[in-house]
């Protein structure tokens, strides 16, 4: 580590930069690491790129629930100018919704396992929100609402971004990406062997975009008949594999 923090120095004085030593932390190590001659202190967690992350990995629980927070906080703001059954109209209030509270709470959502209890947990603070948004009793079901906007549960959400993230990093090239799809298609076709329905009609949805895709031989694209946010991510250029 001290060869690896050793070369980290030496690239940042070659190339006229500097890191702080205070946001450098290290994970469960009792050796004491330091920077400029700043010592490196010691965490459980920490934060990178907006996700929180521990020795195990990425933390979803607590990045989950950081997002919610984030995003009521939001909702909260803006319910008091106008975002509640009294104020803006609907258009404006769902502009809103997807702009500055709903991109909060889905951000990383893509890359998460499609955990149930987290996606309960996140369909909750959505229903709460949408809610404020009509000004209504909390006992109201949010079903209505959500048909009334054309707007997604937490599941179908979660698997429309996973949808996009997936087609968007196939479609990339260079060896800087291969690691990337390797792991796309793995997850795909770990998705399609599971037992839970997408809830857009195919449980296969994934590993059938893929295939329809032609990532799975050589054959032109084809259109989808599973995945209506498939043909704004099309790739042309087939993946044979």
């Amino acid at each position: 580590m001290r060869e690896l923090l050793a070369l980290c120095k030496q690239h940042s004085m070659c190339n006229n930069y500097r890191f702080n030593a205070r946001k450098c932390e290290k994970f469960s190590s009792a050796n004491t690491y330091t920077m400029y001659g700043e010592p490196i202190p010691p965490t459980r967690m920490f934060k990178y790129l907006g996700i929180y992350f521990t020795r195990e990995g990425i933390d979803w629980p607590t990045h989950i629930k950081q997002m919610i927070d984030k995003a009521e906080k939001t909702a909260a703001f803006y319910k008091s100018i106008g975002f509640n059954g009294y104020g803006m109209g609907e258009r404006a209030k769902l502009a809103v919704y997807k702009c500055f509270i709903r991109s909060k709470m889905e951000y990383g959502l893509a890359i998460m396992p499609r955990r149930r209890g987290l996606l309960g947990l996140w369909d909750k603070a959505q229903n709460r929100i949408l809610k404020w948004m009509f000004s209504v009793n909390d006992n109201t079901s949010p079903k209505p609402i959500r048909v009334l906007l054309h707007l997604q549960d937490a599941f179908e959400r979660h698997d429309e971004l996973s949808c996009r993230w997936m087609a968007a990093t196939v479609n990339k090239t260079g060896p800087d990406f291969l690691i990337e799809r390797a792991l796309n298609v793995a997850k795909a076709r770990t998705f399609a062997k599971s037992s839970f329905n997408y809830g857009l009609g195919n449980s296969n949805l994934l590993l059938n975009i893929l295939k329809e895709g032609g990532y799975f031989g050589t054959t032109a694209p084809q259109q989808p008949h599973c995945c209506p946010f498939w043909r704004q991510y099309n790739c042309r250029q087939p993946w044979p594999i």
